[in-house]
């Protein structure tokens, strides 16, 4: 299975070539089976290892890791696989995961594990009910098996029918939070020491939020308030949410709920006419900027770095050095929607998949499951890799264990230290040496990345390491508190978030909706069709291309309906029939 670049290359030129069904794919011969084997090698009884001594079994896996430097061999969680799980690995690199990553499913010679994929829903329903190609987990998922997993769904029925099709068939695993998850609720940070000067609270409504954004105008004729542009670090989340609009798609692009409603916000005749009013007084008192429909990343980042602007969506340590001038925003009512909530990205789908083909599916499962602690444990430790009180998994000096500043509330790594001058920066040193899989791309991360480091490496409760950070005003979160995290930003924007955010996050969101591959295939040009549209129209009335007026609205709504909006409603609609409007 173990390829090379330039096989895969040849391959992709011969899938460019010839029909797909002459390069493979197709359901044939899948050896889907009912339920786990009786397996005596496989070991049920701990966590560790997962295969018995005496016993030599290998998974093969591809991983589409774009971002990945050096070889798999020199990472330490490869090893702590080896060498703990006992399982042996024949790992295969995608580094263009697109193009490659259907070269795969063309050709049909799939690994046991592809992890990192990233099929939404309609990849999953193509490739494992229409095809064949992937296996349904469902039958694996028991308590002798998977018990971390079956544990979690027995508790979290509401996470296992995220992954579940409509006929009880689940075709991937992911990465899943538990609502208090920091690293996964979507972003909105502001800029406190601005917010101080100006003596203002936390915005908490609408018209406070613009309020301070004006206040935010006031400091310089260079400033942009409000941080972000179209297509980089979008900043329009908070105000679509403020409408009352369930989505983590800051354009209005997505399938959304709205009162337990669904509805494609751009084409909501009721609401989205309004938002556009606003959209558009925001952009005319200069708010936000003036080329806010084609400024890039680039323009972004130096907008920040210069402190020109004073609310973003982008984690603050990646964007400038005086990242403990932000802490987190929090989402607003109006009087369109009384309630405050924000989504959070408890689970996606779709980045770990298992062959229909494998022989070795109950050893795949059991190598998942471990990823699932529902401490988040496992999942950090195989991130962050071994902490100085964990000996038993330092294998050499270079991954000898990370310490934590118990005065800064961070960790380091002294083998990073020591051999500094081999990397570029820490996450240089973290991609080549610690962690083998994409980050979120499986396991449990129950806000992982934050509290189980200070909860079992320091001893701390997650009560007394939040106790401070209960009050969303200016007042209760002064700079020193803030400034606490001044050496680690990634813990910073982390404990930011779960001061404003997380306490107002909502499960009330639209599922993960599995529709038929011949649906999905006759809604894609009504959805190109639909944004394409939606984008020119937008930036047209917000800059005053096209008046914004009742007709030129109704206009609007009509094209878009007829583009597609209606059917793209109706085919989710009836997916959803019974659940939600």
């Amino acid at each position: 299975m173990k390829k090379t670049i330039k096989a895969i290359c040849l391959m992709l030129i011969c899938a460019m070539v010839l029909p797909l069904v002459a390069c493979g794919g197709g359901g044939g011969g899948s050896t889907q089976n009912n339920g786990p084997r009786d397996l005596e090698w496989l070991n049920l009884e701990s966590d560790l290892p997962i295969v018995k001594e005496g016993t030599e079994k290998t998974l093969e896996i591809v991983i589409l890791h774009p971002g990945a430097v050096g070889t798999t061999e020199e990472k330490w969680f490869y090893e702590f696989v080896e060498k703990e799980m006992n399982i042996n690995l024949d790992v295969t690199v995608l580094k263009d995961g697109g193009q490659q990553l259907t070269l795969l499913f063309a050709d049909g010679d799939l690994p046991d594990i592809i992890i990192g994929a990233g099929l939404d829903e309609a990849k999953l329903m193509r490739y494992g009910a229409d095809e064949g190609m992937l296996q349904n987990l469902t039958p694996y998922i028991t308590p002798e098996l998977t018990p971390n997993l079956y544990k979690i769904f027995a508790e979290n029925p509401d996470m296992k029918k995220a992954f579940t099709d409509k006929d009880g068939k689940i075709w991937s695993l992911d990465c899943i939070g538990n609502g208090n998850s920091s690293g996964l609720i979507s972003r909105a940070f502001i800029n406190y020491d601005w917010l101080e000067r100006a003596e203002m609270e936390t915005p908490a409504t609408l018209d406070a939020f613009l309020a301070m954004l004006r206040a935010f105008k006031k400091t310089g004729s260079d400033v942009t308030p409000m941080g972000g542009s179209w297509s980089a670090e979008n900043p329009m989340l908070i105000l679509l949410n403020a409408f009352g609009y369930i989505t983590e798609n800051p354009k209005g692009m997505d399938v959304a709920l709205r009162d337990g409603k669904i509805v494609l916000p751009i084409a909501d005749r009721e609401l989205f006419g309004e938002y556009l009013k606003l959209f558009k007084q925001i952009y005319d008192e200069g708010l936000i900027h003036k080329n806010f429909f084609t400024m890039g990343y680039s323009d972004i980042k130096t907008m920040i770095a210069q402190n020109k602007t004073g609310y973003t969506t982008a984690a603050p340590f990646t964007q400038t050095s005086n990242f403990t001038a932000w802490w987190g925003a929090q989402p607003l009512t109006s009087q369109y929607n009384t309630t405050a909530q924000w989504p959070m990205a408890d689970i996606s789908v779709g980045d770990f998949v298992i062959s229909a083909k494998s022989d070795n599916v109950e050893l795949a499962m059991r190598f998942a499951d471990w990823f699932f602690d529902p401490t988040g444990a496992n999942y950090y430790l195989s991130c962050n890799g071994p902490a100085s009180t964990q000996p038993e998994y330092v294998y050499s000096d270079l991954v000898a264990g990370y310490e934590v500043d118990a005065e800064n509330l961070m960790k380091y790594y002294p083998g990073y230290i020591r051999n500094q001058k081999k990397f570029s920066s820490l996450a240089d040193y973290a991609a080549k040496h610690i962690y083998l899989l994409p980050y979120g791309s499986v396991g449990c991360c129950f806000d992982s990345t934050y509290n189980v480091m200070m909860t079992q490496i320091m001893g701390y409760t997650k009560e007394e390491i939040y106790a401070k950070y209960t009050d969303v005003s200016a007042e209760g979160i002064q700079a020193d508190v803030r400034k606490e995290y001044n050496v680690d930003g990634d813990e910073q924007f982390r404990a930011a978030l779960k001061d404003t955010m997380v306490p107002f996050a909502t499960a009330q969101q639209l599922p993960n909706a599995y529709l038929d591959p011949e649906v999905v295939s006759e809604l894609a040009n009504a959805w190109t069709l639909v944004n394409e549209y939606a984008t020119i129209e937008i930036a047209n009335f917000v800059i005053g291309r096209t008046e914004l007026n009742e007709e030129n609205l109704n206009k609007y709504f009509d094209e878009i309906e007829a583009l597609g909006a209606t059917k793209i409603l109706n085919a989710y609609r009836n997916y959803f029939e019974g659940i939600y409007q």
